[in-house]
């Protein structure tokens, strides 16, 4: 019998309950296993939430244990219909990006309509997340390396598929950003107007830019490396736009992993530039210009999100996201 509400890891048991039919679940995935995937009659289903984002989706773990062995699966349940994530993945692996190349995304199995449930293979290795926090690790250097090749490869062959990105619709997200900001008054409220401020200039002198596939949350959490392999999951949130942003996302989130290490931050920024040179050196210097602007924003936008979240030492964490994000930009305030 399918265990999908149950949850054995994550606090809340009652996370993927309010995403999936648990009854259909099963049936769907008895149909797959016997006719399509000929694994055989299931025997047991169980679940482990991974990730959950009430309102829009749920990760979850899958392990089948068929007359056939056992098997083991991501789900990936959505509030909306995202059939085009599978379009998506199986069009960037085509172009080169299959389970079994050095550079490599999950293969995405199937989706579910009715249950507006993604079906994709499990990708193995360690995250870079936890190789960047790894005391002293030999590995870290290597493994920023191969996040900036891995993303060259990507911004330069993946086709253009998926939603476009404007500063445009940035800038409206920025604006928004900065006004919740703002109700905390105090340095808060006046740094967040300092820094929109001079986004606002950034963004009418962009000009035309040349734009690419894009992750769109492309970050050390997103990257797993096994053997010579490396794999980035997480493809929901794919787009074409600005690469900078991409390479901005990368460094921004690494400055934010250094937040939690104390005294770490030269260590992590040392790595946030062999990514970036690695980066340039693939593909050229073309998204220095725009590059500040991209991190300003992002830090903005990791500003916001401590202030909403109130998480531990969230107030330390928000001024220096602001902080970071005036650097980038040349302010001191």
């Amino acid at each position: 019998m399918a265990e999908s509400a149950p949850n054995i890891v994550d606090s809340r048991p009652s996370a993927l309950v309010s995403f999936l039919n648990a009854a259909e679940f099963e049936k769907q995935l008895g149909q797959l296993s016997s006719a399509e995937w000929n694994w055989g009659p299931v025997q047991e289903i169980q679940t482990r939430v991974l990730k959950c984002h009430p309102g829009k989706r749920c990760t979850f773990e899958i392990t089948m244990r068929t007359e056939r062995g056992s098997h083991e699966l991501i789900g990936k349940v959505f509030t909306e219909d995202r059939s085009d994530v599978h379009e998506i993945m199986a069009g960037i692996q085509e172009a080169g990006f299959r389970g079994d190349s050095q550079f490599a995304i999950p293969s995405p199995i199937t989706y579910l309509p009715s249950l507006r449930l993604l079906l994709e293979e499990k990708a193995y290795g360690m995250s870079v997340r936890e190789v960047f926090l790894e005391k002293e690790s030999d590995n870290q250097k290597e493994a920023a390396v191969r996040c900036a090749l891995w993303l060259a490869k990507f911004h330069s062959t993946a086709p253009r598929i998926g939603p476009v990105s404007s500063v445009t619709k940035l800038m409206s997200k920025s604006r928004s950003q900065a006004r919740k900001l703002s109700r905390l008054g105090g340095r808060f409220a006046e740094k967040a107007g300092y820094l929109l401020a001079k986004l606002e200039v950034l963004a009418s002198t962009m000009g035309i830019v040349e734009i690419c596939p894009a992750h769109g949350e492309y970050n050390p959490s997103h990257v797993l490396t096994q053997g010579d392999r490396t794999v980035v999951i997480d493809w929901d949130g794919c787009q074409v736009r600005d690469p900078a942003r991409d390479v901005a996302t990368f460094m921004i989130v690494t400055k934010w992993l250094a937040l939690d290490r104390r005294g770490a931050i030269v260590a992590f920024d040392s790595l946030s530039d062999v990514f970036l040179q690695t980066y340039l050196g693939e593909r050229g210097r073309d998204i220095l210009e725009r590059l500040p602007f991209h991190r300003a924003a992002l830090c903005l936008k990791h500003a916001k999100f401590c202030a909403a979240y109130q998480l531990d030492r969230w107030q330390e964490k928000t001024m220096a996201m602001l902080g970071e994000g005036l650097s980038t930009v040349g302010l001191t305030h």
